[in-house]
């Protein structure tokens, strides 16, 4: 229903005329192992959020949350629904500094609770992984999103036919990988490292090991073992799948061929 507070119409998007995909083929968010569909609020094209803020389409996932292009009726924002995070981002807003990349840091316009089946839901407008969708670039214009929009009404997205692990594959470090009982800040370094790789390189450091839909954990260590040698003694016997690619001597166990690609190689 209106409100006297908008400036402007909700948008009517089409229920029909889209590739519907079926309901029990698992897409974006719901590949990640990590993924709970009974924690998951089920966001609605078209929705319109805290009596302000209509959603317009889906632009990101992760393993704790879905991020979506919305208009709070005047203007674009975007809206991240997730599980938890809230925390990190009052820690953000109460920093006092003069640090020059202070203003590079996405900070809360907004944030609210979404009731849903399995109960509350927090949503916030602008984060944790480290990757090149997570990186704040200048906004489009005004005229490019009203543009987007119109995009999205008339040419409507598949849809789904419907009534622990961090970082994206390519991007794991290999305590993640290895199952590793615990893990600390070491691995944002990781991710960074590899978001540098991606800025300035025009191939990825790691290669498809996505096999069938799933992606090869071993194909995974073992190319950074032909990469970047093998890791210490100690970290052979912290993963919980360790034991597999190691021996109790440290030996590899050959169940995954290393591959013959050097660092040097992969920089060329």
């Amino acid at each position: 229903m209106p409100t006297m507070r908008w400036t402007s119409e909700p948008r009517t998007f089409p229920t029909s005329g889209c590739k519907l995909i079926d309901a029990s083929t698992k897409i974006e968010e719901e590949t990640l192992p990590s993924h709970i569909p009974e924690s998951c609020y089920l966001v609605e094209q078209g929705e319109i959020m805290n009596d302000r803020y209509q959603v317009i389409s889906k632009i990101s996932y992760g393993g704790s949350s879905t991020v979506w292009l919305a208009r709070d009726l005047l203007t674009h924002v975007v809206l991240k629904v997730y599980r938890l995070e809230i925390g990190v981002y009052n820690r953000i807003q109460s920093i006092e500094t003069d640090h020059p990349g202070q203003t590079d840091i996405r900070k809360l316009l907004d944030h609210f609770c979404l009731h849903g089946p399995s109960g509350r839901h927090a949503s916030h407008l602008i984060h944790t992984d480290l990757q090149m969708e997570n990186l704040l670039l200048p906004a489009a214009s005004p005229a490019r999103m009203s543009k987007y929009e119109e995009n999205v009404i008339k040419c409507p997205l598949p849809r789904k036919h419907n009534c622990g692990t961090i970082m994206p594959d390519f991007h794991r470090a290999p305590e993640v990988i290895l199952g590793f009982p615990s893990w600390d800040y070491k691995v944002d370094s990781w991710g960074a490292g590899m978001l540098a790789w991606d800025t300035i390189s025009t191939r990825p450091l790691i290669t498809n090991h996505r096999k069938d839909g799933h992606w090869d954990d071993g194909a995974h260590i073992a190319e950074l073992v032909a990469l970047l040698g093998h890791p210490p003694r100690e970290s052979t016997r912290q993963g919980t799948y360790s034991h597999l690619l190691w021996d109790a001597n440290g030996n590899w166990t050959d169940l995954v061929p290393i591959t013959d690609r050097s660092l040097e190689q992969a920089a060329a």
